[in-house]
C-alpha cells in the first residue's frame, strides 16, 4: 500500500530544468535532492538508512510516503511545499512504502526516479509499477549483466525446505535485513505454519507494517512468551550482520542447542559470509529485471546510479538504449531536459 501525497500539488510543473552529478533536481526555483541530505528540500525513496540520511537533520524538508515516514519515526515532520508542481508516486516493491518519484513537465515530458525497485511480487509487497517517461534514472544495485537470481518462488522453497530440515534437530536462526527482508523472512515462515522468534528491532518495525495492513504472525525474543520458546529448539529470524557462526557457537554453548544459521542476500553468489547457508533472496531487482523496466518504460534518455553506474550504463547501451552514467554530469550543467 502507497500513502500518495496529501498536500497540494496542481501535477504540473512549470519547469524541471536540472539533473546533477549530485542527485539533486531543480524544480521551478529550488532543488531537490534525491535520496540524501544535500539539499533543504528532501526526497526519501524508502526508509533504508543508506538512503534517508535527510530523516536525521530536523530541519530538512521531507518527501515520502506516509510508510516510510513511519518506519522512520518522522511523521508530523515539515513536508516539501510542492505547489505548482506535479510530483507524484509509483510503487517500488523494494520494501513497504518504498516509492518512485514521477516529475511531469507541462506537455514537454516526464522524469522517473526509481530508488531501489523490485519489479516482482514479494511476500509483503507488491511489485514496482513501470510507466512510460522521457528521462529515467534508475537504480543499479545489481547492475552487471552477471548479476542474474534464480526465480523467486524457487528461493522462498529452497528456504521453506532447509529451515524445515535444519529444525527438526537444532534451532535455526535466519539473518536478513531488519527493514523488509526480515519481514519477508517471517511472512515465508509464516506461509509455512512457523511462527518465528524475532529481535527486538525487527519487531519494532513488524509493528509499523501491521499498521499498514501487513500481518506478521511473530513472537518476541525478548517476550515472556518466547523465553519460554527458547528452552527447545526454534526458528528465529535475526538482523542480518548478527548471524555467523560466532552466534551459532554461543548460543549453542549457553542453551544446549545445536545452532543451523543462513542468511538471505542478493549478494550470496558474490562474497562469502560466515553462516551454514546463504541464500540468493533480494530486494532488488536483478539485472534481466532492470532491463525489463527499462524497455517497459521507453525512456528516451536513461541515467545510472547507486551502484556501479559506470558499468550498468555500458551495459545497457550494449542493449541498445542511451544511456549514461548520473555521476557524468557536471553540477550546474543542464544535462536533463529542459521543460520551460
Amino acid at each position: 500500500m502507497i500513502s500518495y501525497l496529501n498536500h497540494p500539488c496542481d501535477f504540473r510543473a512549470k519547469a524541471i530544468n536540472l539533473l546533477d552529478g549530485g542527485m539533486n533536481i531543480r524544480l521551478n526555483g529550488f532543488s531537490l535532492a534525491l535520496d540524501h541530505s544535500g539539499r533543504e528540500n528532501c526526497y526519501i525513496s524508502h526508509a533504508h538508512s543508506d538512503h534517508s540520511s535527510a530523516a536525521k537533520i530536523k530541519n530538512k524538508k521531507l518527501l515520502a510516503s506516509e510508510e516510510t515516514l513511519a518506519l522512520l519515526g518522522t511523521e508530523g515532520r515539515l513536508k516539501v511545499n510542492c505547489d505548482g508542481i506535479s510530483l507524484r508516486f509509483l510503487r517500488a516493491g523494494h520494501i513497504l512504502g518504498s516509492t518512485q518519484l514521477v516529475v511531469e513537465g507541462n506537455e514537454q515530458g516526464k522524469f522517473v526516479y526509481t530508488g531501489d525497485l523490485k519489479l516482482g511480487d514479494g511476500l509483503t509487497t507488491k511489485g514496482a509499477e513501470v510507466e512510460e517517461c522521457d528521462a529515467l534514472l534508475i537504480e543499479g544495485t545489481y547492475g552487471s549483466p552477471s548479476m542474474r537470481f534464480p526465480p523467486r518462488e524457487e528461493v522462498r522453497e529452497s528456504i521453506a525446505k532447509w529451515v524445515a530440515k535444519e529444525n527438526k534437530l537444532n534451532t535455526v536462526l535466519l539473518g536478513g535485513y531488519s527493514t523488509g527482508k526480515a519481514q519477508e523472512l517471517i511472512a515465508l515462515l509464516n506461509r509455512h505454519a512457523i511462527v518465528p522468534l524475532v529481535h527486538p528491532r525487527i519487531e519494532q518495525v513488524c509493528k509499523v507494517y501491521e499498521r499498514f495492513g501487513v500481518h506478521l504472525e511473530r513472537v518476541a525474543l525478548d517476550s515472556d512468551e518466547g523465553n519460554e520458546m527458547k528452552k527447545s529448539n526454534f526458528v528465529g529470524v535475526m538482523p542480518f550482520h548478527l548471524v555467523n557462526r560466532e552466534l551459532a557457537y554461543e548460543f549453542g554453548r549457553t542453551s544446549g542447542h545445536g545452532v543451523a544459521t543462513a542468511l538471505a542476500t542478493g549478494w550470496a553468489n558474490t562474497f562469502h559470509y560466515e553462516a551454514d547457508e546463504v541464500f540468493p533472496l533480494s530486494d532488488h531487482s536483478d539485472f534481466g529485471e532492470l532491463i525489463d523496466y527499462c524497455e517497459r518504460s521507453r525512456a528516451k534518455k536513461i541515467y545510472c546510479c547507486l551502484g556501479d553506474e559506470e558499468y550498468m550504463a555500458k551495459a545497457l547501451r550494449k542493449e541498445g538504449f542511451d544511456a549514461e552514467p548520473c555521476g557524468e554530469i557536471a553540477e550546474g550543467q543542464q544535462k536533463l531536459m529542459e521543460l520551460v
